[in-house]
């Protein structure tokens, strides 16, 4: 009989266990994405391929043609779409090269001789140090703007004569004058006022200077911009166009029946290279993602031993003294602990050599047809294939046996399947 001690000392080696088979699968698992990614990037190389066989001058004709193949009307409109945009670039491009700050663009905005660009920092410069002639009176803003509202110590101020000293506004006007005299070094407001005027008038004056230019200047650099991203634009509408085809293509071949789909390539006597690596890559992705959900199944299976062993060490450890007589048969503590390394080992690297041949295909052009099961194609009759839907559903709905084909049972190495440790 095994001890509450054995128990514990075991889980603590089976949880290491577990935690290295859950790294082998987490690896696995993660390599398969990356094929899987590549697989993706393969196909849609592959379509942009068709796309160059189907439609090499992008012509009404060429895109009509697919169109009816495919069922789908806006492809019809591709070649217009193209013609059109192309032109209405130019026509642009064309606008902005008669524009005549355009033309004089290196007359105008040369950061040493640039008309624009002179003009601009020189208005820049004066109006920086109008700003800091003016910084003293931004902190009185409001108090100046206020009395010129009023209009006091002017010849429009209407608070006159004795009875002004017993005007609340005519009080709150002249205290406010005589803080800004004695704080800007004047005897009345009258002079400080006139000082205030000419400095912020100059100030807006030459602000107003310095956003024409700036306008000018942003004017023809967006000019400049947009000539720029066009002329990019127009050679790089062809490719455009033929990924949108291509896409269209794509979820034509992704949704459609395999009648569809042999019409379609049925229809391209030089397409049938293409259409077999298109299905071949298919079938590879389709193998991979099975073989990713077999993984994840198991590598789960593990997971949720390791939580309930780990949970049960917990009752365990909470209470000690409650638990301290329990004891384990030999028998079923042996079944329950069996870490079988070598098996789960073998199991990892038959994986990895699934997963990297069923990548590693390349040979589409050998395939006698695209109406095959890839999958005997790919690993030549010498590997089991019984993790994928399809090609069990296959050998289900054929008569011949084959030997390769099998399903093995996943204990997790360690024939511990009805304890879940």
């Amino acid at each position: 009989m095994y001890t509450l001690k054995d128990f514990l000392s075991e889980s603590a080696k089976q949880v290491q266990y577990h935690d290295g088979n859950l790294k082998q699968y987490i690896n696995l698992i993660n390599e398969g994405s990356l094929k899987i990614e590549k697989i993706d990037q393969q196909r849609a190389d592959v379509i942009l391929q068709m796309v160059d066989v189907v439609a090499p001058d992008f012509s009404t004709a060429e895109v009509e043609k697919i169109s009816k193949l495919l069922h789908n009307k806006e492809i019809s409109t591709f070649a217009f779409q193209l013609k059109r945009d192309t032109e209405n670039c130019q026509k642009r491009i064309d606008q902005i090269n008669a524009d005549p700050e355009f033309v004089q663009r290196e007359i105008l905005l040369h950061p040493n001789t640039g008309e624009y660009a002179l003009e601009y920092q020189q208005a820049k410069t004066a109006y920086e140090k109008a700003d800091e002639a003016f910084a003293p009176y931004k902190k009185y803003t409001y108090e100046f703007e206020d009395l010129i509202k009023d209009k006091y110590d002017t010849d429009e101020y209407e608070h006159t004569g004795i009875l002004r000293f017993f005007n609340g506004e005519h009080l709150d006007n002249w205290r406010i004058g005589d803080i800004l005299c004695e704080t800007f070094g004047y005897k009345t407001f009258a002079p400080l006022l006139e000082n205030y005027l000419v400095i912020k008038a100059q100030l807006d004056e030459l602000y107003e200077v310095v956003k024409h230019y700036n306008s000018k200047i942003k004017y023809i650099e967006g000019l400049i911009a947009e000539h720029k991203e066009l002329s990019n634009k127009i050679p790089a509408l062809p490719g455009l166009y033929k990924k949108k085809l291509a896409q269209e293509i794509f979820a034509f071949l992704e949704s459609t029946s395999p009648q569809s789909c042999k019409a379609f390539f049925g229809a391209y006597s030089n397409l049938s290279n293409l259409a077999k690596t298109q299905q071949g890559l298919n079938a590879q992705r389709k193998y991979l993602e099975d073989l990713q959900t077999k993984m994840f199944a198991e590598k789960t299976e593990i997971e949720l031993k390791k939580s309930k062993l780990q949970r049960e060490c917990s009752i365990y450890n909470s209470n000690p003294y409650k638990h301290q007589n329990k004891k384990w048969p030999a028998e079923k503590f042996k079944k329950r602990f069996n870490r079988n390394s070598e098996y789960m080992n073998g199991r990892f690297k038959k994986y990895q050599k699934t997963q990297n041949t069923i990548y590693g295909f390349k040979n589409y052009n050998a395939a006698p047809s695209t109406d095959i099961l890839w999958w005997d194609f790919i690993m030549n009759n010498k590997a089991d294939g019984g993790f994928s839907k399809d090609v069990k559903e296959h050998y289900d709905s054929n008569t011949h046996d084959n030997e390769n084909f099998k399903i093995e049972p996943t204990d997790g190495g360690d024939n511990s399947s009805n304890d879940n440790s």
